[in-house]
């Protein structure tokens, strides 16, 4: 294989993206199959977490009062659809995805800041740890943009 695009398991890293309650069956906005492969990502998320591998969740929130919905939801919530809203049960990451008593700061998310969990032997020299980041797509489509 070529050497510029030969994978390098020395640095990579664990991507999930909007795998949150609110994406699982029954939920408001039920992403078909998740369920089915929640248990792999799980599984890929404890190995990376042993062998001090990056792992960054990427998570979609509302605010409470909904000032920040994609415009393709806008009239779903407006009509009272509750989903992702900042701090509900369905805006955390599905059970067994983060670290043990670890949850979403999500309104330390909604401000733009990334959250942070680095493992107990974590040192400066090591790529491990856990981040969350919400995404929005508004940024790219809202007004100005």
């Amino acid at each position: 294989m070529d050497d510029y695009i030969s994978p390098d398991y020395n640095n990579i890293g664990l991507v999930t993206i909007d795998v949150q309650n609110d994406t699982l069956p029954g939920a408001p906005l039920e992403v078909k199959g998740t369920q089915e492969i929640i248990p792999a990502i799980i599984q890929l998320s404890r190995l990376f977490r042993d062998q001090n591998k990056l792992i960054i969740h990427i998570v979609r929130l509302y605010d409470k009062h909904g000032f920040n919905v994609d415009i393709s939801r806008k009239r779903k919530i407006e009509n009272g659809m509750r989903a992702l809203i900042q701090g509900s049960w369905g805006a955390e990451l599905a059970d067994g995805l983060l670290p043990p008593d670890k949850r979403l700061d999500t309104e330390k998310l909604l401000f733009g800041e990334i959250q942070k969990w680095l493992p107990t032997n974590s040192s400066c020299t090591n790529r491990g740890g856990e981040l969350s980041i919400e995404h929005r797509w508004s940024a790219f489509c809202g007004p100005g943009a």
